[in-house]
């Protein structure tokens, strides 16, 4: 009898190592998900882990490490995707994550290649106004403000009733050009200080009334510029100097 229980206890561990069962369940996506829904990223990555690998398994994997902004991790899960299952139904999904990623990291010439990619061989794509969105605001990081303005009429003729329309209002609101941002006030006259002071120190600063429902924010912000790298050097300055800055768009 003693003997018997140890095959079946034997047995039972190298199963449990070959297909990740415990004592009590064996564990499904579906475990994985419920933590990664709660909040709880590591025990929710440490359970996907522990599955088989198959396509839909290294998808959430690579949405969990994204939600951690571990980026290189997240990429090398979605570059195996691609490469163990090329016919995956995952697959332009995983394309879209990856130029998120990219466009996350600030590469955009990285994430604007993919996300054309999508748009040209992709026709039936389900989310396309969120790609136009993307691609939309690529193109205003990079000061091609024709083709920003091009993916935001695309939005409002299309999908003026999704969700991705108050986003590219608000980045049509952010003018052809690239300002500073140094502060953001919902009383008027801390924004009027802050601008005065920016002024005094020879700085193009102003104030942009921005209404959100039923207050406004008063946005101090620093001069326009046709490049980018015209901003950052604004920009570098300022923190130079001791303020916040952060270019829009």
């Amino acid at each position: 009898m003693k003997n018997r229980l140890t095959k079946i206890l034997l047995v039972y561990g190298l199963l449990s190592t070959a297909y990740g069962l415990n004592f009590s369940y064996a564990l499904s996506l579906k475990d994985a998900q419920r933590d990664y829904l709660a909040g709880n990223y590591e025990e929710s990555i440490a359970k996907a882990s522990r599955l088989r690998e198959n396509d839909e398994v290294l998808y959430f994997l690579a949405l969990v490490h994204m939600k951690n902004s571990d980026y290189q991790q997240a990429r090398s899960y979605l570059d195996k995707l691609i490469q163990r299952f090329p016919n995956s139904s995952f697959h332009d999904l995983t394309i879209f994550k990856l130029a998120d990623i990219y466009f996350l990291e600030k590469d955009y010439e990285q994430a604007q290649g993919l996300y054309q990619q999508l748009e040209l061989n992709c026709p039936k794509l389900g989310n396309k106004s969120l790609l136009f969105l993307r691609l939309a605001q690529v193109a205003s990081r990079q000061g091609d403000w024709e083709a920003k303005n091009k993916y935001i009429r695309l939005i409002k003729e299309k999908y003026s009733r999704g969700p991705e329309a108050k986003f590219a209002e608000t980045l049509e609101s952010y003018g052809d050009f690239f300002t500073v941002q140094v502060g953001a006030f919902t009383e008027r006259k801390n924004a009027l200080s802050l601008s005065e002071e920016l002024i005094a120190k020879g700085y193009d600063s102003s104030i942009v009334e921005d209404e959100q429902g039923a207050y406004f924010l008063y946005k101090v912000r620093i001069g326009r510029y046709n490049s980018r790298y015209e901003a950052q050097k604004i920009s570098s300055q300022l923190s130079n100097d001791g303020y916040p800055a952060k270019i829009y768009p």
